[in-house]
């Protein structure tokens, strides 16, 4: 059996760091990138689970009156069809592609950081508008399909960023489904770097937001794939116009929710689904969808607003404990049957 560890916080056996479209950063930011160094864990961020950090997932069958079950409904039951075609029942979650096996994610490992031996684990990002776009935003869209390890804005390629992600696999997930998306005015391009990892930067330099050019995510709680259980439990999906949010407040309600989006940033949502308690004694969290008219207001929602923190409700909590608001794709639009129209 696989003990999941704490990510890997001594030096990594790579040899040393490739020299190629990525180089030069080594000598213009104060830190760059190195093929000898250690991988520090950061810091993690918490706030109220809500009753976990479960996607809460909901019975589709199509959408077509179909609401959640009080049976098998939960996160990690994905039910992947053949040819990568989706198989669900009523009450399960769904996948669009068969779940990875286990050694997919960090090799047995634990945690986002990468394993002895797994290269090619840091992409190049291309096409990031700046003005906008800063570490924790490209975070916000990267954590869908993996681990996130360390984010590094290169300053001398304006528009350019390095990413480690937790292994090869989620490196992969993230080119397949993520190349050519538009987000704030400019399409995302992507392509392996030569680099095995990325040192940190104790000194970033500082984006036009204002916010640290680097920024380390080894420790954060909200990276999805911290063992095989938690990795099970996300839908590999490409990007599309509705998003399935959960981690809710248990009564927020369609004006809260669109308030956070606009509060955030982002576009606020053209619909919006609550999906209904799944217990007579009432929930801990909420869930439901948002949808957009369009694919690229979708993206750039989610990008602005997953993981904000929302206030607790709580009398007794003292705003210590916020929620923490979670995003994913979702498989289906919102139709009219859901609203229950002819």
């Amino acid at each position: 059996m696989n003990n999941y560890a704490a990510p890997v916080t001594k030096p990594l056996p790579y040899g040393g760091g490739g020299y190629g479209e990525e180089g030069y950063e080594q000598y213009n930011d104060g830190g760059g990138v190195s093929g000898n160094g250690a991988v520090a864990a950061g810091s993690g961020n918490g706030g109220n689970g809500g009753g976990g950090s479960s996607y809460d997932s909901y019975a589709d069958s199509g959408y077509r009156g179909s609401w959640p079950s009080s049976r098998g409904g939960r996160e990690g039951q994905s039910q992947g069809g053949p040819g990568g075609q989706s198989s669900y029942r009523r009450g399960d979650s769904y996948s669009s592609q068969p779940a990875a096996p286990q050694e997919d994610y960090n090799n047995g490992h634990g945690g986002p950081g990468p394993a002895p031996g797994n290269q090619n684990c840091v992409i190049m990002v291309y096409g990031l508008n700046t003005d906008t776009v800063n570490p924790d935003r490209l975070f916000n869209l990267l954590c869908l399909y993996g681990n996130v390890v360390r984010i590094k804005f290169l300053m001398s390629k304006e528009g350019s960023a390095m990413v480690q992600m937790g292994d090869s696999a989620s490196v992969g997930r993230v080119i397949n489904n993520l190349s050519n998306v538009q987000a704030f005015g400019k399409r995302l391009q992507f392509a392996v770097s030569k680099q095995a990892y990325l040192q940190e930067v104790h000194k970033p330099r500082s984006l036009p937001d204002g916010t640290p050019s680097f920024k380390d995510y080894s420790g954060s709680r909200n990276n999805r794939y911290m063992n095989p259980e938690a990795a099970s439990k996300n839908r590999i999906l490409p990007p599309c116009k509705t998003l399935h949010y959960f981690n809710a407040p248990p009564k927020m309600n369609e004006a809260d929710i669109r308030d956070l989006f606009a509060r955030c940033g982002g576009h606020p949502p053209d619909e919006v689904v609550i999906f209904p308690s799944k217990s007579f004694t009432g929930e801990k969290s909420s869930s439901g969808l948002v949808q957009w008219n369009n694919k690229t207001d979708a993206i750039e929602a989610l990008m602005f607003v997953n993981h904000a923190e929302v206030e607790n409700p709580d009398i007794y909590s003292d705003g210590k404990y916020p929620f923490i608001f979670k995003l994913c794709f979702s498989m289906n639009p919102i139709s009219d049957e859901r609203h229950g129209k002819e």
